[in-house]
């Protein structure tokens, strides 16, 4: 008997949580309400393998009709629970679409980077192990390498303040840094509270994950504790002994840490809360605002409606202000993120994550500090809010598939940050005097010596340039997409390849227009047409009628020219020496295997092998299918894409690789070494070196050949095929990967594309495991 009461305790409890778990509270709760709701949300999987495997064990006992009844009760549990963990898988789709949406991935990127795991890492999800030891097999490398005391704080006693510093074994020099604020109701917690998926994430991709301590309430209040964390970013920009780029600061916080780190992005430039530092910058380049608070005067009653008894209010009176609400509601103001942006304070880029049913702090109060951003925002900013369905306060304290969905969604938010931020300071740098300027500089008779000597000897000539140069060029060159913010201001596109012959045949004709200019007396109208004609041609710029006739044109196009050889210049030095981190010779008698089997493939081909390197870093390709067919494929190219291409990988998407094929924007494979040599342009080689990377590909079914000869006739249906060939009448089109492919009639004669060569829309199905280097 008294088996069958616990039985039917234990079932009823079931059922409890789930109705906990699957619907909004219809009121606030407190910190530990909350967590019987959130525990059975992130932790259904658990529960439904627990439970399943104690009905398998136990299922004999059931021989009575009640017993009978229980265990139906029991089993439809953790059916339900079953669903709970699919919603839960399902997060994913609601992170993919917000990034999609602000144009921070593209959807075949979102669906590859988002939510998606290999089957190790469903093993650690779905294993009851300790969420520290699961995410440490996950994302392996990741340790805290230091604590440091960042101040000291107090005026009876002292206190230190500490952070700990989070780095991957693998983390190259200067990282930037990802500064968290842990939550705890400003009551509770420390620096150890950050969440330990969201740390292995974040380290993962390169950052330093300083986690830090503050002072507690109620034995502080606030300003302190805001001060508290601001001291945190004055020490990480002022200590010498730090490897990491304190430039690039993002905030992150949870709950009462997002409360703190909106309030510290809002407040860069209210120096009351800098005392003894007003002179430090405290400004930084983004901010994760994961289901903070923004409003303490609930303005819109967001708070009041599920808060009868106005303990939301009680609590913070007592907590963080120490004030009553009605005699001082100015402090109450002061400590909400919310007035300084209707106040117009400038805000960096803000990631806001909250969950659906929170019943801690309501999801509309998140919202409405979004919405005020947009209001207050001049131009575009990649903004993003997030409401997660189904997800509880605390949604993402434990290693669960929503958990680390929105990791990846953070490291996509920090990608575009960087993205930014690198953009900007090479455009800042080019205005302060780096290798462009220089080049702009010169009298106009130096300028040919200047680039006709860069062309046989670019690492040297670099050496000579200031180190904010060399900064500048670097940060180019590992990020190819600066380019398109200098790039943009000459209107030129930005995948525009022009050779260093190009270059110096265009610097030659604005010192020819230039000299007929200064000597006055009118320039024949033909031969300002054909100077000017010519320039747009070798430049590629898309104006070709624009008539160079002024000084000051011709200034702007030195500039331009100038742009465009340190792009040149950048990217060369990068390969592949600079980027020794991620090739590698391979050993002598791997080495000698490939020669044989590369040699195999050259049919024809005048080309000297002078290395095979190894990708350290290989990107990851989809799980492929049962009908999926492997092959070892090429890709020609030559030395400035290497740099993009190992940083991107074989994107579609991206600016400089990947080039548009007949069918839209594509990969472009073949299965011989021979063809692929063919397809290294002798005018991007100037200095005689190109490339081949042996690429590991997932191909889908292939179309067979519909016509006789070597040509393919028919596009790829719904574009999962790898194999097109040739041009198309006139038709309709559609969108793939973010390129516009037209599905009109083939026209066969025009078809350049034979049975041994490919093309993947895909980047998914492509690994890039070699680059062979070669002399012409």
């Amino acid at each position: 008997m008294a088996t069958d009461i616990l039985y039917g305790l234990y079932t009823g409890t079931l059922l409890w949580l789930l109705n906990r778990v699957q619907h909004r509270y219809h009121r606030l709760q407190s910190m530990i309400e909350f967590f019987f709701s959130m525990l059975p949300g992130e932790g259904a999987h658990l529960l439904l393998l627990f439970n399943a495997i104690g009905f398998y064990r136990f299922r004999h006992q059931l021989t009575t009709q009640w017993r009978r009844f229980l265990g139906f009760i029991h089993a439809y549990a953790m059916f339900r629970f079953g669903q709970v963990f699919l919603d839960n898988i399902a997060s994913k789709y609601v992170f993919q679409e917000a990034v999609i949406r602000k144009h921070l991935l593209s959807p075949s990127k979102a669906s590859s980077n988002i939510g998606r795991y290999s089957p190790w890492q469903w093993l650690m999800i779905c294993s009851p192990i300790p969420t520290s030891i699961a995410v440490k097999a996950m994302y392996p490398g990741v340790r805290c390498i230091e604590t440091r005391t960042f101040a000291h704080v107090g005026s009876r006693t002292s206190t230190p303040l500490q952070m700990d510093l989070y780095k991957h074994d693998n983390c190259g020099p200067k990282p930037p840094i990802f500064l968290f604020i842990h939550g705890g109701g400003w009551i509770v917690g420390n620096k150890s509270f950050a969440p330990q998926a969201l740390v292995h994430q974040i380290c993962s991709k390169g950052w330093l994950f300083c986690s830090i301590d503050y002072r507690l309430a109620p034995f502080s209040c606030f300003p302190h504790i805001l001060i508290d964390c601001k001291r945190a970013i004055a020490y990480l920009r002022t200590a010498t002994d730090l490897d990491a780029d304190a430039r690039t600061i993002v905030l992150s916080g949870e709950s009462a840490g997002g409360h703190l780190s909106a309030l510290m992005a809002v407040t860069s430039q209210v120096k009351s809360f800098q005392p003894g530092f007003e002179e430090v910058d405290t400004s930084v380049a983004g901010c994760v605002d994961t289901y903070g608070i923004h409003d303490f005067i609930d303005r819109y009653g967001h708070f009041q409606r599920r808060d009868n008894v106005s303990g939301f209010h009680r609590y913070i009176e007592v907590a963080l202000i120490q004030k009553k609400f009605k005699s001082d509601i100015e402090a109450f103001e002061a400590a909400s993120p919310l007035h300084y942006v209707l106040q117009g304070h400038p805000a960096p880029p803000f990631l806001m994550v909250h969950g659906e049913y929170d019943s801690v702090v309501p999801y509309e109060d998140s919202l409405e500090f979004y919405n005020a951003l947009q209001a207050a925002r001049q131009g575009p900013v990649p903004d993003i809010f997030i409401k997660v369905p189904r997800a509880q306060h605390a949604f993402n304290v434990f290693s669960s598939p929503r958990a680390l969905a929105y990791g990846d969604t953070v490291v996509a938010f920090l990608d575009a940050i960087l993205n930014k931020v690198h953009a900007q300071q090479a455009a800042q740098a080019t205005q302060k005097g780096n290798f462009v300027i220089l080049i702009l500089k010169m009298p106009l008779k130096r300028k040919q010596s200047h680039f006709s000597t860069q062309r046989g000897n670019l690492l040297k000539k670099t050496r000579e340039v200031d180190s904010i140069t060399a900064e500048t060029i670097n940060t180019w060159a590992l990020h190819p997409g600066a380019f398109a913010v200098a790039l943009d201001e000459f209107d030129l596109n930005p995948n525009v390849s022009v050779t260093a012959n190009e270059l110096l045949q265009a610097q030659q004709i604005l010192s020819q227009l230039t000299h007929l200019i200064m000597l006055g007396g009118g320039i024949a109208p033909d031969v300002l047409h054909s100077l000017s004609e010519r320039f747009h041609a070798l430049t590629q710029y898309p104006f070709k009628n624009e008539l160079l006739r002024s000084l000051l044109q011709l200034e702007e196009k030195y500039e331009m020219v100038g742009v465009l050889y340190t792009r040149n210049i950048a990217q060369s030095i990068v390969c592949p020496s600079a980027l020794s981190q991620q090739l590698k010779l391979l050993p002598r008698q791997e080495n000698t295997t490939m020669l044989r089997a590369l040699r195999s493939t050259m049919g024809k081909a005048n080309a000297a092998i002078t290395g095979i390197w190894s990708i350290e870093s290989p990107m990851t390709m989809s799980q492929p299918s049962s009908t999926d067919t492997q092959q070892l494929l090429f890709h020609g190219t030559h030395r400035t894409a290497v740099a993009a291409i190992l940083t991107s990988g074989l994107c579609v998407e991206s600016s400089y690789v990947g080039g548009r094929t007949k069918f839209g924007q594509g990969i472009y494979l073949t299965n011989t070494m021979e063809k692929a040599l063919d397809t290294v342009s002798k005018d991007l080689c100037s200095d005689g070196m190109g490339c081949v990377f042996i690429v590991e590909t997932s191909l889908k079914r292939i179309k067979q050949v519909d016509a006789p000869g070597p040509h393919w006739t028919t596009a790829p249906r719904d574009f999962d095929s790898v194999m097109v060939c040739g041009a198309t009448k006139p038709g309709t089109t559609r969108v793939v990967c973010g390129g516009v492919i037209p599905t009109g009639p083939l026209t066969y004669t025009s078809s350049r594309y034979s049975h041994d060569e490919f093309v993947v829309y895909d980047p998914s199905q492509v690994h890039v495991r070699y680059v062979v280097t070669f002399a012409l």
